[in-house]
Order: C-alpha cells, then sequence, then structure tokens
C-alpha cells in the first residue's frame, strides 16, 4: 500500500467552503480512481486541512496527486494561500481492528 498526505493552507474564513467542496465534488471523484482504498481529509483547526489518500500501489498513489492537483487548480485554489506540503510513501507498518501488518 502506499500513503499520500497533502498539507494545505487555507486562507482565513474559508475552511468549511473547502471541506464542503471536498465532500461535495472531490470525494466522488478520488473514490473513482484505480486502485483506490481510503481518503480522508482532516481539519487540523488552525487554518490547515490534511487530506490523506490511500493506494494499493505507487503508480496509482502518484496519479491521485495529479488528480487532486488538476482538481484544487480548477475549483479551489481561491481558498488555498499556498501551495500543498505533500508526504508520500510506502506503507511499512499498519494496525486496523482486528489486523496487525508490519
Amino acid at each position: 500500500m502506499h500513503v499520500t498526505i497533502r498539507r494545505y493552507s487555507i486562507h482565513p474564513g474559508s475552511t468549511q467552503k473547502l471541506i464542503d467542496l471536498i465532500n461535495e465534488e472531490f470525494l466522488p471523484t478520488i473514490s473513482q480512481a484505480p486502485k483506490f482504498i481510503a481518503y480522508y481529509a482532516v481539519d487540523e483547526g488552525d487554518g490547515d486541512i490534511s487530506a490523506v489518500s490511500l493506494f494499493e500501489d505507487e503508480q496509482s498513489a502518484i496519479a491521485s496527486n495529479h488528480l487532486a492537483a488538476t482538481w484544487v487548480m480548477k475549483n479551489v485554489a481561491a481558498l488555498i494561500s499556498q501551495p500543498p506540503k505533500i508526504i508520500s510513501g510506502e506503507v511499512v507498518a499498519m494496525a486496523e481492528s482486528g489486523m496487525t501488518i508490519s
């Protein structure tokens, strides 16, 4: 599995608008991407939103970065104050309810 974390700095007062657009428009888009596993958006409470995408392999995660960048530029660029910080890599340890992989 491969994970990508994108951290966005949001213009003051724009966080809820971004959250609404993620839920209404981006979730249906990314959930249809090849080898998609999961997507989480986290409101950090300080004007930042982090997005966590989980895919079966690196190639699919990289493709999702392009998908996300295109969607952001087209739909929400005015809400974001600077380019996102992106962290990406292979999942090397994991714990889920009833399952542990290391």
